[in-house]
């Protein structure tokens, strides 16, 4: 038997459904937070640009001439500025200078260690008649039902 969920408007999903949803949804969570942490984003960002310019200079120009402006960087859009704004900024931020400590060990070995010695591991040997295996091939043929 499943068990809904109801929503406005009389939608019942069941559990397996919201399950899969809510994995979809931590799952495509994850790739952009992957994808901020490593700086992809402006990549991305650089790519809808580069394909709106190329949409907008295609209908007035040849292709080739098209994709040339697009990649030249002569010819940069507001967000290709955006962008190497970003990347600039990005790369200009300061990364805190952690400070080198000294750390003092004392003494290296204590006196009650050597009086009190960790207990020694014996071998535990498992038998098969104690676990409950049967050494010995099932009945043939097999018993029938009553």
């Amino acid at each position: 038997m499943a068990v809904g969920i109801d929503f406005a408007g009389g939608t019942t999903y069941t559990a397996e459904v919201t399950t899969a949803f809510m994995r979809a949804c931590s799952r495509i969570l994850l790739a952009v937070m992957l994808s901020v942490s490593l700086g992809w984003h402006w990549g991305m960002i650089q790519s809808v640009a580069w394909a709106s310019m190329f949409a907008e200079r295609v209908r007035t120009e040849p292709v080739g001439v098209a994709l040339a402006m697009t990649f030249d960087g002569d010819h940069a859009c507001g967000i290709c500025l955006f962008v190497r704004e970003g990347r600039q900024a990005q790369g200009k931020a300061e990364v805190p200078v952690v400070q080198q400590v000294k750390l003092e060990l004392g003494q290296p070995l204590e006196p009650m260690a050597l009086l009190f010695p960790p207990p020694r591991l014996e071998p535990v040997f498992l038998s098969f008649e104690s676990s409950g295996r049967r050494l010995e091939a099932p009945p043939y043929p097999p018993p029938r039902r009553a």
